[in-house]
């Protein structure tokens, strides 16, 4: 229970079990979106992408690839290149400007899971906006 004293406004998603539950509260605005891709991008882009069976990274997740793929997911190569080509089509990595692309973590990571990968631009113009919306619910 946050105090009722503080407005909150949660720019998380859907991957905390109580997100709901703390979002409900009269003094806790949260973002729309049920993860990071979606509330970075907006509804409508991340159906897109979800569409083109895209795995997103973004740079965080480019930089410690090994560690995402390997500890987080439970991948090894081999079970990486089943999985992955299997539900997803490529690689999609976001390039929102604020730092090279890392073209060569993105080359191994792409033989590790058996997928191409590619590079879309983007701004953080929907994360804004979404923030603003939330916002607006805690002038109240």
């Amino acid at each position: 229970q946050l105090a009722q004293k503080h407005k909150v406004l949660l720019l998380y998603g859907d991957c905390h079990a109580h997100m709901i539950e703390v979002a409900e509260q009269d003094n806790v605005a949260r973002v729309q979106g049920s993860n990071c891709i979606e509330i970075i991008l907006g509804k409508d882009r991340y159906r897109e992408i979800r569409r083109r069976k895209s795995f997103v990274l973004l740079d965080e997740w480019a930089q410690r690839w090994q560690e995402v793929f390997s500890k987080q997911l439970g991948f090894n190569q081999e079970t990486a290149r089943q999985f992955m080509p299997e539900h997803h089509n490529e690689l999609l990595f976001l390039d929102n400007g604020s730092n090279p692309i890392p073209t060569e973590l993105l080359d191994e990571c792409a033989q590790f899971c058996g997928l191409p990968w590619r590079v879309e631009k983007t701004d953080f113009h929907p994360l804004f906006e979404n923030i603003l919306t939330a916002a607006e619910e805690l002038k109240v």
